[in-house]
């Protein structure tokens, strides 16, 4: 029994002046799987995950090794020559050593910042937990 072509839906239209489309489309026939389709397509799916390299082998390979080792150069060159870095030692090593703080200055500025941060403790409880809090009274 030969099978009609169908007629066009109205979704379709677009299709419908195309007449070799609907005869290859009535000719077509469902062909079913073989009974050791599943068996055959879990085989594949073994070999090709026991063949698979690691994570390093395929690191190592040649494709992976020339990006690598240009942005391992790249980093170690812009490490080593990084005028910014040149600027800030030859500023450090130009400063004064009298920008020193007397001892009696800094312990009047610790107590001060240790009075200030009881005192914002105070005015709002949610600025430290109540560890922090005891930890600044003893």
């Amino acid at each position: 029994m030969k099978k009609q072509p169908q007629t066009p839906t109205p979704e379709n239209e677009d299709l419908s002046g195309d007449p070799e489309l609907w005869e290859f489309l009535g000719k077509n026939t469902s062909q079913e799987a073989s009974p050791l389709f599943s068996r055959n397509i879990l085989r594949e799916i073994r070999i090709e995950t026991v063949n698979k390299p690691t994570f390093w082998q395929n690191f190592l390979r040649p494709r992976h090794l020339a990006p690598t080792a240009l942005a391992t150069l790249a980093t170690v060159t812009i490490l080593l020559w990084n005028p910014f870095q040149q600027q800030e030692k030859t500023s450090l090593t130009n400063t004064k050593h009298s920008e020193v703080i007397p001892a009696e200055v800094a312990s009047t500025i610790e107590s001060t910042l240790e009075a200030e941060l009881l005192v914002a403790a105070a005015d709002s409880p949610d600025l430290f937990s109540d560890e922090e809090v005891i930890s600044m009274l003893f």
